[in-house]
C-alpha cells in the first residue's frame, strides 16, 4: 500500500470514532452535571488525537506528535473560539465576556503552544 492509501483509509476510519465519540459524550452529559459533562466533553473530544499520540510514541515519530499536539492546541485556539465568538455575532449585536475566564484560556494555550515549540526549536 502507498503511503496516501494509508493515510487515507486512516483518515476516513477516524471520522466515525470522532463522531461515535461525540455521541457518546453528549448522550452522557444529558445525565451529569455542567461541570462534569464539561469535562467529559474536554476528555473525550481529544481522544482521537491521544489515541494518535500515543501510536506516534510507541513508533518513535516524536516530530508527528509534536505536530500532532501543536495542531489539536492551534485548531481548538483559532478554529473552535473563533467559529464559537462568529456564531454568537450573528445572533446579538453586543457580546459580553468574562475576562478572567479569556486571559486563563489563552494563558494556557499560549504555554501548551510554547511548551511544544521550544523543544522544535534547539534541536
Amino acid at each position: 500500500w502507498s503511503p496516501m492509501w494509508v493515510f487515507s483509509c486512516n483518515f476516513l476510519a477516524i471520522i466515525p470514532l470522532a463522531s461515535i465519540l461525540g455521541a457518546a459524550t453528549e448522550a452522557i452529559s444529558g445525565h451529569t452535571g455542567q461541570l462534569l459533562s464539561g469535562l467529559l466533553n474536554a476528555t473525550f473530544g481529544n481522544a482521537v488525537e491521544m489515541i494518535m499520540c500515543v501510536q506516534a510514541v510507541k513508533a518513535g515519530l516524536i516530530r508527528v506528535v509534536q505536530g500532532n499536539l501543536l495542531g489539536s492546541i492551534l485548531s481548538n485556539l483559532l478554529l473552535v473560539l473563533g467559529m464559537a465568538i462568529c456564531a454568537s455575532g450573528v445572533q446579538r449585536k453586543s457580546q459580553a465576556f468574562n475576562a478572567q475566564g479569556v486571559a486563563a484560556n489563552m494563558t494556557c494555550q499560549a504555554v501548551a503552544s510554547i511548551s511544544v515549540c521550544l523543544p522544535t526549536m534547539f534541536r
